[in-house]
C-alpha cells in the first residue's frame, strides 16, 4: 500500500497547510474559491472552482520560478515533482496562468525565469502524463516512481554541469531522465517561439495564423517578378530562408489564383524560354551579381518551382503555416510539450496545417542551394532531357 505524507494527502484533497503559532499545529484552509472553466478530454467546457491567487497557487508558482532561475538544481526539480504529482492538469494550467499574469513583477528579478518557468511547467505535465500512461500499461512491469533526492544523486552523479545527457536503457527513471533532458534543451530553443507559444496558451487575443502575402502584378510580368524573387530566395541567409520561403509560397500561389488559367506547370514552361536579361530594370538591379544571369541559376529556379508544385499537391487544401507557427511547432516537437484540448491543438495540428510538407519543401530548397553547379546540371539533364 502506498504511503502518503501529510503534504501529499493535503494535495489530494486540494487543501493548503497554514502553520499556526504553536509548534506542529496546522490549520487546513480550503483552496476553492471562484468558479471558472476548463476543457475536458472531449473538448467540452466544464465548470471547476478556480485556485487562482490562492496561497497554494502562489507558493507553487514561486517554486517553479525559483527552479527556473536554478535550472541545473536536481534537488529543486525533485521537490517540485513531489509537490505536484497529485495535481490535476487544469490546476497546473492555473499555475501557468498565474505566472503569465504576474510575469511583469518577476521580470525585474530575472528576465527569462517567467518564460522558462511556463515551458518547464509543460515539461512537468508531459512527465506526469508519461508516468500515468506507464502505470496503466499492462505490458509495463513497473510504474516509474519519482526519485528521491538521494536516488537522484546516486543515479545522476555523472551529469555534467551543462546537462550533456545520453539515453541509458538501464536507467531506473527513464521518464525523469527525459524530463531533465527536455529541460536542459530549453535554453537552446528559439526565444521568440517560446514567447509566442506562451502568448497563444494564455492570451486569447494572440494571433499567429498566416497573414497572406498578396500579388499585385500582371500575368505578363510573372516571369520577371518571380525569377527575381526566386533568385533572392535562393540567395537568402540560412536563418531567414524558411521565413522567406513561406512568404514566397503565399505570394506565388496568390499570383496563380489571380492570373486565371495559369498553373505551376505552365509557369515552369514559360521559364524555359524566359530571358532575364530583357528587363533593363533587372540588369541595373543585379548588375553586380555574376550569378543572376547564369544557366545554372536558371536551372535552380526551375527546380524550385518543381518542388513548389510537388509541395502544393501534397498539401491539398491545408494552408501553409506562418513562420511563427512553424517556430512554435518545432519547439513543441523538440521539447515534447503536451497541448491543452483547445484551439491551440488546431493551431499546431498536422491535419490542419502543412507542417510536415513544408519541412520537406524546406529541406529540398536547402539541398538545392547547397548543391554545386555540376550536380544541378546532371540532375537537370536527367529530369528534363526529354
Amino acid at each position: 500500500m502506498k504511503k502518503y505524507t501529510l503534504i501529499s494527502l493535503l494535495a489530494l484533497v486540494n487543501m493548503t497547510p497554514i502553520v499556526c503559532g504553536e509548534k506542529n499545529t496546522i490549520e487546513l484552509v480550503p483552496l476553492y474559491q471562484t468558479k471558472s472553466h476548463f476543457y475536458s478530454h472531449n473538448g467540452q467546457s466544464q465548470p471547476h472552482l478556480s485556485l487562482t491567487n490562492t496561497p497554494w497557487i502562489q507558493n507553487q508558482s514561486s517554486k517553479i520560478i525559483e527552479y527556473a532561475s536554478h535550472i541545473k538544481n536536481i534537488d529543486k526539480l525533485i521537490e517540485l515533482l513531489h509537490d505536484l504529482q497529485y495535481t490535476e492538469e487544469f490546476r497546473l494550467n492555473e499555475i501557468g496562468q498565474y505566472i503569465y499574469d504576474k510575469k511583469k513583477s518577476w521580470l525585474a528579478i530575472d528576465e527569462q525565469a517567467p518564460r522558462d518557468a511556463i515551458i518547464i511547467l509543460y515539461c512537468l505535465k508531459k512527465y506526469f502524463i508519461t508516468r500515468k500512461q506507464k502505470s496503466k500499461d499492462i505490458s509495463s512491469t513497473n510504474s516509474e516512481d519519482i526519485p528521491s533526492i538521494d536516488n537522484a544523486v546516486l543515479c545522476y552523479s555523472k551529469l555534467s554541469a551543462s546537462f550533456n545527457l545520453t539515453n541509458n536503457t538501464s536507467d531506473p527513471y527513464p521518464a525523469f531522465f527525459q524530463l531533465t533532458k527536455n529541460i536542459s534543451q530549453i535554453s537552446k530553443q528559439n526565444i521568440c517561439a517560446q514567447e509566442n507559444l506562451i502568448d497563444c496558451l494564455y492570451d486569447k487575443n494572440k494571433n499567429i495564423t498566416p497573414h497572406y502575402s498578396r500579388f499585385s502584378g500582371k500575368n505578363e510580368d510573372l516571369c520577371n517578378i518571380f525569377y527575381e524573387q526566386s533568385y533572392d530566395l535562393i540567395s537568402s541567409e540560412q536563418s531567414a530562408l524558411y521565413k522567406n520561403l513561406i512568404r514566397f509560397i503565399y505570394t506565388f500561389n496568390d499570383a496563380l489564383f489571380k492570373c486565371h488559367n495559369n498553373t505551376t506547370t505552365n509557369f515552369i514552361s514559360r521559364l524555359f524560354s524566359f530571358n532575364p536579361t530583357k528587363s533593363i530594370l533587372t540588369k541595373l538591379q543585379y548588375l553586380g551579381s555574376d550569378q543572376f544571369f547564369t544557366a545554372s541559376t536558371k536551372k535552380r529556379i526551375i527546380f524550385l518551382y518543381s518542388f513548389l508544385e510537388k509541395y502544393n499537391k501534397a498539401c491539398k487544401n491545408k494552408p501553409t503555416p506562418s513562420s511563427e507557427q512553424y517556430d512554435c511547432y518545432n519547439l513543441i516537437k523538440n521539447l515534447r510539450l503536451p497541448l491543452p484540448n483547445s484551439h491551440i491543438k488546431t493551431l499546431f495540428n498536422n491535419k490542419q496545417y502543412s507542417f510536415k510538407e513544408f519541412k520537406i519543401f524546406l529541406k529540398e530548397t536547402n539541398d538545392l542551394i547547397a548543391s554545386c553547379d555540376k550536380t544541378i546540371e546532371i540532375l537537370f539533364n536527367k529530369m528534363y532531357s526529354s
